[in-house]
């Protein structure tokens, strides 16, 4: 793994690159950072030995140096080596992405020469990575997203094919039903078009053994959603022929649901002479 070191060292010589550090870590894609001071010249804080740098200053320092991307100094896993005076024990606490890395932690130890029986080591929330957060943070947000948009369309769409003649009898309500009705009618060739196939009469065993004869959840997925986008195609398509016919605006309000609906009629039709 390459490595990068960062040391600030208050003393030198043989004997002081044995002494123990402690300090602060960032590890960066592969690379580890690490600020440390010798344990002799540690500051203390409410019984422990501390390396007074912060991740604030020592990120500036590296974004600085062009060695790290100019980002938020929460964006990368992050972690600190502090000593307890009362029991000489080290603790090592860190982002769970560094603890995970049984190379990234031994290098750690070694770099800082911390003993591993006399070093505790454990995750910190403080110190996750925003990067991590903001990943599950934009998961939620898609699900949450996805949710309120299924909890609006999908009684939307039910609901259309029986308003559609009300809305008919206007001109905005023809043009309304001209650009949402063929999406209410892709979700109901998407429903029927399974409900058409599957036993599902027969309970959870023969849609299972249907599932695999027809090769398996992948592949009828993929076939319902080639009957839902085909279905919206032609919806489209049927209501700009309906247009494009030599008929009344009256005449064309009064059809237009039998154009909007027409692929889910032509899914039944084709059940119907295919089995």
């Amino acid at each position: 793994m390459p490595e990068k070191l960062a040391r600030r060292q208050r003393a030198g010589g043989t004997k002081q690159a044995a002494t123990p550090r402690v300090g602060i870590v960032y590890l960066v894609g592969d690379k580890l950072w690490i600020d440390a001071t010798p344990l002799a010249g540690a500051g203390r804080y409410a019984g422990f030995a501390i390396h007074e740098g912060d991740h604030i200053t020592y990120w500036a320092q590296l974004v600085k140096q062009g060695a790290v991307p100019s980002a938020e100094y929460e964006r990368f896993p992050r972690g600190r080596v502090a000593h307890k005076m009362k029991t000489d024990q080290f603790t090592l606490l860190a982002d769970e992405c560094i603890l995970r890395k049984k190379a990234v932690v031994r290098a750690i130890l070694r770099q800082m020469h911390l003993p591993l029986k006399g070093t505790t080591i454990g995750p910190d929330s403080h110190y996750r990575a925003s990067a991590v957060w903001g990943g599950v943070a934009k998961l939620l947000k898609w699900l949450l997203k996805s949710l309120l948009i299924l909890a609006v369309f999908v009684p939307f769409a039910t609901a259309l094919p029986v308003a559609a003649l009300w809305l008919c009898r206007t001109p905005d309500g023809a043009q309304f039903l001209f650009w949402t009705g063929p999406w209410s009618c892709c979700f109901w060739v998407l429903i029927y078009s399974q409900l058409s196939a599957a036993p599902w009469r027969q309970g959870r065993d023969a849609v299972h053994r249907w599932r695999e004869a027809n090769g398996g959840l992948p592949h009828t997925s993929i076939r319902a959603t080639g009957w839902m986008f085909g279905a919206l195609f032609l919806s489209y398509l049927a209501e700009f022929l309906l247009l494009l016919a030599d008929r009344s605006a009256a005449s064309d309000r009064a059809w237009l649901p039998a154009a909007t609906y027409s692929p889910l009629v032509l899914l039944w039709a084709w059940r119907r002479l295919n089995g």
